[in-house]
């Protein structure tokens, strides 16, 4: 268990560091084109259960406009290249990220709502990825 963690917690310590150094796995342009198409203007890397409407609309936007979710609908193939093209560390770890996917896209299940949809779907990675 131990040697997974570490690695785990290597990968978000580069990730959260890359973000805060303005650096994102989302281009600069989805970035702006979500933040104005929504309003939000939060961190979009901090998910909690306060987050506003127009903060999960903008995650569902991040996820339509990078081609990971379609009417709705994560789309896990265009996730796992987003996945294998952003994933630092092993393929051991890719595999992780991949199998965190599946089971969030089958515990969000489907919701007419994309914005909440995102918010889950993202709320359950975030949770399953610590």
């Amino acid at each position: 268990m131990r040697s997974t963690m570490v690695p785990a917690y290597l990968f978000f310590a580069v990730l959260i560091i890359a973000v805060e150094m303005g650096q994102s796995t989302f281009s600069p342009q989805t970035l702006a084109t979500c933040q104005a198409r929504t309003g939000y203007g939060g961190n979009y890397y901090y998910i909690t259960d306060d987050i506003t409407r127009e903060g999960r609309c903008f995650l569902a936007c991040l996820l339509e406009t990078e081609g990971l979710m379609r009417n709705g609908v994560i789309d896990r193939d265009a996730t796992v290249n987003f996945i294998n093209q952003w994933a630092y560390g092993s393929e051991e770890m890719k595999q992780r990220y991949i199998r965190i996917v599946d089971e969030c896209i089958n515990q969000v299940g489907t919701n007419s709502d994309s914005c909440e949809f995102a918010f889950q779907y993202m709320k359950c990675k975030v949770s399953r990825s610590w």
